[in-house]
């Protein structure tokens, strides 16, 4: 065989294996990392309003009919909506209570509503309406930098009341 190409078959098979270990190095069990249980294993929301109805519920990637769209009215804020985590099975989590894990939501930006946590309150936000139109909105659990949990983008309506 070539010298040129056994060096080469030579380095190949050495960066393939280099390769390899770091795979599997970085999926090795480090003791310095997070435990899976400190994660919140939500599949699922609803948002609920002050007399405990359903607004809003997302499941596995879809929304609920009938219960897929936030609706806000215009120069207005919605009542207090908790928001309540479901697991694999539908079943609502009991709220979390550690710090590390917080709510996050993404409005892209919008200059139609706004989303605001209720002080003291790490699960319950209120939402407000500057436009009237529709936009969306994402929800997140934040726990050390990352996402637990997304939501996809969730239609949010905001209108006029009519007097």
């Amino acid at each position: 065989m070539d010298k040129n190409l056994k060096n080469l078959l030579g380095i190949i098979i050495y960066v393939a294996i280099s390769s390899l270990f770091v795979v599997f190095y970085s999926c090795a069990d480090d003791p310095v990392t997070t435990q899976e249980s400190e994660h919140l294993e939500a599949e699922g929301l609803v948002l609920k309003d002050t007399t405990n109805n359903i607004i809003l519920k997302y499941f596995k990637g879809a929304l609920t009919p009938g219960k897929d769209t936030i609706n806000v009215p215009n120069m207005m804020n919605t009542s207090v909506l908790s928001v309540i985590f479901l697991d694999s099975n539908q079943v609502e989590l009991p709220p979390e209570e550690d710090p590390d894990h917080t709510l996050g939501f993404d409005t892209y930006g919008s200059t139609k509503f706004s989303v605001t946590k209720v002080t003291g309150q790490q699960w319950k936000i209120f939402m407000s309406g500057l436009t009237p139109g529709n936009d969306s909105v994402k929800f997140q659990v934040l726990h050390e930098g990352h996402a637990d949990f997304t939501t996809i983008a969730i239609p949010v309506r905001i209108f006029n009341i009519v007097q």
